[in-house]
């Protein structure tokens, strides 16, 4: 259960209060879904008065969208130097990488950094609808420029993704992650449903289909 001093005064504290609210829910929501970590259980675990959670944060929604920009920004940073050491290590012939290395290794930074999956799968239905407009749009804005050299470094890999396809393909990753992360980790009563041997068309492995998708998609804007 996480330690903190009963008030925060000075701005250094203030600080290091909010961060503990998001660092608190994060390891919460690591264990437990969406629905079970509530304002109210962020406060008990952290001890302090629901009010004080609060002052930070009016709605679950805002609290868990400030912990999916922190979850975005490592992700982008991670996927960043992964791409930049595939292609330091490419041969010299070639400086670029092909639509199965990036589709492979951007797969594998979402498996590697699941509680930003999962988290980010619930952003358009969930995160998303209870929250006022500059919430929304500080987040957009934290979004659109963690993205931008990410964007320009896949433009890098594969130039037909040039002229601001990177970002658009970057936006489809988001849409396909919300669409199968659900699917590969379904609710508890459903992982028991899917085991039956009746149920095989229903089991979804993640890697496979994420990485096939990308590929997929990518061969698609490739062919424009």
């Amino acid at each position: 259960m996480t330690q903190i001093k009963r008030r925060a005064i000075s701005d250094s504290q203030k600080r290091e209060r909010f961060q503990a609210i998001i660092d608190t829910a994060l390891r919460l929501f690591e264990k437990q879904t969406y629905q079970e970590v509530t304002l109210e259980v962020v406060a008990a675990e952290m001890r302090i008065a629901r009010a004080t959670l609060y002052l930070y944060f009016k709605t679950r929604e805002e609290l868990f969208l400030v912990v999916l920009e922190q979850l975005y920004q490592k992700w982008h940073l991670s996927l960043s130097e992964k791409l930049k050491l595939l292609l330091e290590e490419s041969t010299a012939a070639s400086k670029l990488l092909n639509i199965n290395q990036v589709a492979d290794l951007i797969t594998a930074t979402l498996i590697e950094q699941w509680p930003t999956t999962r988290l980010a799968a619930l952003l358009p239905t969930v995160l998303e609808q209870n929250i006022d407009f500059e919430t929304a749009l500080r987040f957009k804005r934290s979004m659109l420029s963690y993205a931008m050299s990410t964007s320009l470094l896949l433009e890098e890999c594969l130039p037909f993704l040039k002229g601001g396809l990177g970002g658009q393909f970057l936006l489809r990753v988001q849409i396909i992650v919300t669409g199968l992360q659900p699917y590969a980790e379904p609710a508890p009563v459903i992982q028991k449903v899917v085991v039956e041997p009746d149920m095989a068309m229903l089991r979804l492995d993640f890697r496979q289909e994420c990485t096939t998708m990308l590929r997929a998609l990518l061969y698609e804007m490739k062919m424009r």
